[in-house]
């Protein structure tokens, strides 16, 4: 489940935030040394990347 799912409670302006700010620290932290848990951050990395182009279409109040 994404970030942006997982804060029901929250305004999805703050968790659309919450979820760029977020991966912006992870792409900046690179990946572990580790093979597997460098494979695990990068399939996290990619699910994460599938929410952007919708969310930057799906603009609240928009006509």
């Amino acid at each position: 489940m994404s970030q942006i799912e997982a804060r029901p409670g929250v305004p999805r302006e703050e968790r659309l935030e919450s979820t760029v700010q977020t991966t912006r620290i992870d792409l900046d932290a690179g990946l572990p040394e580790q093979a597997a848990a460098a494979y695990v951050k990068l399939q996290e990395l990619a699910h994460i990347r599938r929410f952007f182009p919708g969310l930057a279409l799906d603009q609240p109040n928009r006509r």
